[in-house]
């Protein structure tokens, strides 16, 4: 059985949880199944899903882009932004002594993440 998402409106209550109960029983029901190998929360991290749980098994995603312009801009643009970033952590790692107190340098390099 896989279950992905689901929505209730908690208007009456915001303490109640009918989403959580609904999926409790759904499980439940699912466990007397004999047809059934097992109850797939799918993706996503969040607690009630690790409350729930009893193992975890990660998700492979695949993207498939037909060979065009546009996809090999978009492959070496982002190549290219990867290199840069990878060169600047060179760079700070260089400049930072075992202490982790960061040398001054002559160029100052821009905060940028990945």
């Amino acid at each position: 059985m896989y279950f992905y998402q689901s929505g209730y409106s908690y208007s009456l209550d915001s303490r109640r949880n009918p989403g959580l109960l609904t999926l409790c029983l759904a499980i439940s029901h699912c466990i007397g199944q004999p047809e059934l190998k097992g109850f797939d929360l799918m993706a996503g991290d969040v607690e009630y899903k690790r409350s729930l749980a009893s193992t975890e098994n990660p998700l492979r995603w695949m993207v498939v882009r037909r060979p065009t312009a546009r996809t090999w801009l978009f492959y070496g643009l982002r190549w290219v932004k990867r290199t840069y970033v990878r060169v600047l952590k060179k760079g700070r790692r260089k400049n930072q002594p075992p202490g982790g107190v960061e040398r001054s340098a002559d160029v100052s390099v821009p905060d940028i993440q990945a």
